[in-house]
């Protein structure tokens, strides 16, 4: 406990002064609600979930300035990031294949990935049940399709269909083009209310079949990355988790952050 402790003073003392990075970075997301939602690049602004933390762990710690934002499709902000150094990334599901291409910062969400569906006859519960259930769609260049793929295994991966954003996605199932959805439940349930709404629909009623697996979801930077200014993004990140400010994050999306066994 003494050392918890010790760790997270630290934290606190050492955030102010974290205030010069060597050069500019650039902070690259996509449009995945309620994670990130949308930037305004004039403001330095960023809204969703890990957006409004990202930013606000940099202004406490006196590092925005050097930081502009960026939302860009997810594959070529992957890309960016694995080839051109000061890239911050997120949100980025730390997967086997992804340990080595990135240096990671801080664990932001733990949140698993789900089949849904909205045809009420359709089992999907066990994955024998999902192999046969049909065309699936997900995020492009993310575990949502190319996890699932490997899951499914070589003779069902055809299945899987790439699609843009996740809104893509509900929109191919709701037109019968697909008929499950790869999706963290956090991101299936924003994404079907807000597009309901925003399209004057009746509820649309999801049904969560079967876990693919449980993705561990982080802030990281590019490995060209001086070591010094990643563990400048690193701490004020860690720092700002500790604030009331996180807190208040976390109940504006409903979302209960990552567990204390994570964060120690």
């Amino acid at each position: 406990m003494r050392k918890t402790w010790l760790w997270i003073f630290s934290l606190l003392v050492s955030a102010p002064a974290m205030a010069h990075l060597s050069g500019s970075f650039r902070a690259q997301t996509l449009d995945m609600p309620p994670f990130s939602v949308s930037v305004d690049p004039a403001k330095q602004e960023m809204q969703g979930y890990f957006g409004e933390i990202f930013v606000a762990a940099m202004r406490q710690a006196g590092l925005m300035e050097n930081i502009a934002v960026e939302m860009l499709p997810w594959k070529r902000a992957q890309q960016n990031a694995q080839t051109q150094p000061n890239v911050v990334i997120f949100p980025l599901i730390r997967t086997a294949v992804r340990e080595p291409q990135y240096r990671w910062l801080t664990l932001i969400l733990e949140e698993p990935c789900y089949a849904w569906t909205t045809l009420p006859e359709r089992p999907i519960d066990t994955l024998e049940q999902v192999r046969h259930g049909g065309k699936i769609g997900g995020l492009a260049g993310g575990p949502q399709t190319t996890e699932v793929r490997r899951i499914l295994g070589a003779d069902y991966a055809d299945q899987v269909e790439d699609s843009a954003s996740e809104e893509l996605a509900l929109r191919k199932m709701l037109a019968g083009r697909i008929q499950m959805w790869s999706a963290h439940g956090i991101t299936a349930d924003h994404v079907a209310r807000q597009y309901a709404r925003l399209n004057q629909l009746p509820e649309i009623k999801l049904r969560r079949g079967y876990k693919f697996f449980d993705a561990n979801i982080w802030i990281a930077v590019s490995k060209q990355t001086r070591e010094s200014d990643a563990l400048q993004l690193q701490q004020a990140l860690d720092a700002f988790l500790l604030t009331p400010e996180y807190q208040a994050i976390n109940r504006k999306y409903h979302i209960a952050g990552r567990s204390q066994a994570s964060a120690q």
